[in-house]
């Protein structure tokens, strides 16, 4: 893993440098137009010049050390992280209200400085990450976390993607300010970039460009929620999620591309290899087989000249001229001849402090197969000279042809042996792994690559190798920290090999035209975020003027509509909801009630208390009103001390009971000095032939009949309404409920009616229990068992109605429809989604409600024709008569 990302260490500081662009075009483009916004453009400012800074890395890498830039790059890094503290300087006022001054920056930034006087130009790098990135970084990560903090109390939806961004910005600031780079000034034992990549197997500038990728994501999202309203931040998060996700698919294309330029580079630098270890290889082949052939012809001018008598009596002038024929001059080659027992006894290097004369080589190989009768060949070190060499050796035979003697060839090897192409970069070498020859001499004698060691092995043995682990063809491996392809050929016929090496130096400038596509792309996309940003947050800001345009508009229409003193619709407004009231009503055919209020001696109080004090009895009672009536009821101001209700889908008995509810309500309601008041209430309903101001004009007539019957009362405009009921059932409806738990309603009379109510009522009590236990097994056995109970008593109470040619029995059935409706409304709610805090709402108080307020209002009465029509008595009934007996 180590060996494979530092190869992509040129992509990798790529997508370092364009995660910080990310960030600084995010950051430069974060909406400032929020209160409380933090200083993104200095965060922005950061980005930019820090990734500046890792592109001058990335130019490094390809064109090799640039020692003339250094410093240049390393003030950059410095004023990049000066930036960074200034955002967390700004912005740690911005989150806490204070914040410290800009001597913190001043501060930060003269560490560094002092550390390059004190020590050397050098230390500029690692001093600038400890002192000020690491502080910077933490600090702003710290900003950031307290920014979300800040967000999510405020109930925004940025506070999830900003603690992300303040999180990855504590990694980057410990990657970036305690790894360092090694150099002679830092402490023995700092962590450095080696030594987090020998521990991790991950190079340090990974995590960075990690870290800080991650933290623009984060900062990038949150954007999204800045700035914009509805749409425009649907918008702004679909684009996040789109450009998010076509760059990472670019930068994963962009790497695959890169990669296989690099490698279709590794595969011709590696057949260059290749073709210079042949040449080396053939080279060497060549100077063995001349070798070979000076040995052979060595032996025949012995034999052609027939000195095997010299050689038997210890050498000759003879010899001896034959052996620096076949040397010539210099000391490349050594011939030198052996008689049967391994003794020289002739040789070209005679007179020089290695000279072979005289010396025993019966030990060695290339004796022994000669002294077999064939030609022999040895590569090795010298026992005299220490030299290595290549020994061709060759049998000398009498003229019997028996062999009596050895001639040997020693060509002295050297780093020239491999010829012009191999001299640097070329190694022979044993099939142990030792080194016989290198490219330089210190190479000699050290083991090529790591093997098996026992403790008693020679110091030599125990050196550091040159490769990590042998090998065979070629293969790639890293030598002072720069890429080598290692080829390796074998001598035929010997136990040796040549191994070439070839450092890689334009890897990085073929790699380059990858890493410009993916970079020319990423800055399309970066370039597509910057111009939507600027559009969507134009959008954003027409979108808000507009809403500000209309939110006057809808103020103005409001005060309009709106009754100065009390803050509730006024009369105009109250118009146009009747007109709309009326023709829904019409439309649906629901019912639709209105009710007119007028506070009794209202003049009194003018002319008592003052003015002021009237105004402050108008606003109590109209909050009063409004708080007390359902949300799809309208309360108006009338005119001088009346108001005006309006109740939708609510006939003339159920407004009556509103009415009569509101003024119970205002009789003890405290409406400042005077104390509690009094109203007078007239309630009408829509007819069919009604228009808005014959409606208006029956509820007006209603109230001027409560005001002359005494004030403060209730007088509905429908004979059919029986106060008396509506009364009675505001008093039971109090009452709650009776000593037996169950709830109390008011007896019709009539006796068959009563008992049926009884039983309804009990089933009612028992299903309001069952739904407090939340079973919802029970629940819904429960249910249609109800209903169907419901609807038998009203089929019963329909058939007396049809017999007798009860007068309202329309409004009776009509009541029974919306009841059956309702509760198979709420029937097939409990089947889709359970016992709901809906479905509770209704089972235990509106449908008790209800059941009792239709006994009040239509049964009751129904009960009064029945018993009128037996004759006035009062029809005897067991609980377990049938009505329609």
């Amino acid at each position: 893993m180590a060996e494979f990302l530092t190869a992509q260490l040129d992509y990798v500081y790529f997508v370092y440098g364009l995660a910080l662009v990310l960030l600084g075009a995010v950051a430069s483009t974060t909406s400032r137009a929020e209160p409380g916004c933090l200083p993104w453009g200095w965060l922005g400012g950061f980005a930019f010049v820090h990734g500046l800074v890792e592109w001058l890395h990335l130019a490094e890498m390809v064109g090799g050390d640039l020692p003339s830039l250094r410093l240049g790059v390393d003030l950059l890094l410095l004023l990049s992280y000066l930036v960074l503290a200034e955002f967390a300087r700004r912005a740690t006022a911005v989150v806490r209200g204070r914040g410290p001054g800009p001597w913190v920056t001043l501060l930060l930034g003269a560490l560094p400085l002092l550390a390059v006087i004190v020590r050397d130009p050098a230390a500029l790098n690692g001093a600038t990450r400890v002192f000020v990135a690491l502080p910077a970084g933490l600090w702003t990560a710290a900003v950031l976390g307290r920014a979300a903090q800040r967000s999510a109390s405020e109930g925004k939806e940025a506070h999830g993607p900003l603690g992300w961004a303040a999180a990855w910005m504590a990694v980057y600031a410990i990657a970036a300010g305690v790894v360092v780079t090694a150099s002679p000034d830092v402490p023995a034992g700092w962590p450095t970039a080696d030594a987090f990549l020998r521990l991790t197997g991950v190079p340090v500038a990974v995590l960075r460009g990690s870290a800080i990728g991650a933290a623009a994501l984060g900062i990038w999202a949150h954007a999204a929620t800045l700035d914009g309203q509805g749409r425009v931040i649907a918008k702004r998060w679909r684009f996040f999620w789109l450009a998010a996700a076509t760059l990472l698919l670019v930068l994963a294309g962009g790497w695959v591309f890169t990669s296989y330029l690099g490698r279709q580079h590794d595969l011709e630098v590696e057949d260059d290899a290749r073709a210079v270890a042949a040449q080396v290889q053939d080279h060497m082949l060549m100077e063995m087989e001349a070798s070979r052939e000076a040995v052979r012809t060595t032996a025949g001018l012995v034999e052609r000249f027939r000195l095997q008598g010299d050689l038997r009596s210890g050498g000759s002038p003879r010899l001896d001229d034959v052996v620096d024929a076949i040397a010539g001059p210099g000391e490349e080659h050594v011939v030198y001849l052996l008689d049967d027992t391994g003794k020289t006894v002739a040789s070209s290097n005679r007179g020089r402090g290695d000279s072979f004369l005289e010396k025993r080589y019966d030990m060695r190989p290339y004796f022994h197969d000669a002294m077999a009768g064939r030609p022999g060949g040895f590569v090795g070190r010298g026992v005299t000279s220490g030299k290595p060499g290549y020994y061709a050796s060759w049998p000398l035979r009498d003229a019997a042809g028996r062999v009596v003697g050895v001639a040997v060839v020693k060509h002295v090897l050297s780093s020239e042996s491999f010829g012009p192409l191999g001299t640097a970069n070329s190694f022979l070498v044993g099939a142990d792994g030792t080194v016989l020859v290198g490219a330089e001499p210190g190479h000699e004698g050290q083991p090529m690559w790591s093997r098996p060691r026992s403790v008693d092995a020679p110091v030599e043995d125990r050196t550091a190798p040159v490769l990590p682990a042998p090998f065979s063809g070629s293969t790639w491996v890293r030598l002072d920290g720069m890429r080598h392809v290692a080829v390796r050929v074998p001598l035929p016929g010997l136990d040796w090999s040549v191994v070439s090496l070839r450092h890689e130096t334009t890897r990085g400038a073929s790699r380059l035209l990858g890493i410009l596509v993916t970079l020319l792309l990423s800055l399309a996309i970066v370039a597509a975020f910057v111009l939507l940003q600027r559009q969507l947050g134009t959008e954003s800001r027409i979108a808000r003027k507009r809403q500000e345009a209309e939110g006057r508009a809808r103020e103005a229409a409001r005060r309009a509509d709106t009754d100065a003193l009390t803050g509730i619709p006024n009369r105009q407004a109250f118009n146009e909801a009747m007109a709309r009231e009326v023709a829904r009503a019409r439309r649906f055919r629901q019912p639709l009630a209105m009710v007119i209020v007028d506070l009794d001696h209202f003049k009194r109080v003018n002319d008592q208390y003052g003015h002021p004090v009237g105004d402050q009895v108008l606003v109590g009672a109209a909050r009063m009103l409004s708080t007390r009536v359902r949300e799809s009821d309208l309360v108006a101001r009338w005119g001088g001390e009346e108001f005006a209700v309006i109740t939708t889908m609510t006939d003339a008995a159920g407004a009556a009971r509103l009415a009569e509810k509101l003024r119970a309500l205002l009789e003890v309601t405290h409406l400042g000095p005077v104390g509690a008041m009094t109203a007078s209430f007239g309630v009408a309903e829509l007819h069919s032939d009604d228009t808005v101001e014959s409606l208006v004009r029956r509820a007006d007539e209603a109230l001027y009949a409560a005001k002359t019957g005494g004030r403060n009362r209730v007088c509905c405009a429908e004979g059919w309404v029986d106060m008396e009921v509506v009364v009675a059932a505001e008093v039971q409806g109090k009452a709650g409920a009776g000593p037996d738990g169950k709830p109390i309603y008011m007896e019709t009379g009539y006796g068959p009616i009563d008992a049926e109510h009884a039983d309804v009522s009990a089933s009612l009590a028992a299903f309001v229990e069952l739904v407090d236990t939340a079973d919802l097994d029970s629940v819904r056995q429960s249910m249609p068992r109800l209903v169907a109970a419901v609807s038998d008593h009203f089929s019963h109470e329909e058939a007396l109605m049809r017999r007798h040619a009860y007068p309202a029995r329309a409004r009776h059935e009509e009541a029974h429809m919306l009841f059956v409706a309702d509760a198979k409304r709420f029937h097939a709610e409990l089947e889709r989604n359970g016992v709901t805090s809906e479905f509770c709402l209704w089972a235990s108080s509106r449908l008790p409600e209800w059941f009792r307020y239709h006994i009040l209002a239509h049964d009751v009465a129904l009960g009064k024709f029945l018993l009128g029509i037996a004759g006035g008595s009062r029809a005897p009934a067991r609980r377990t008569e049938r009505i329609d007996a």
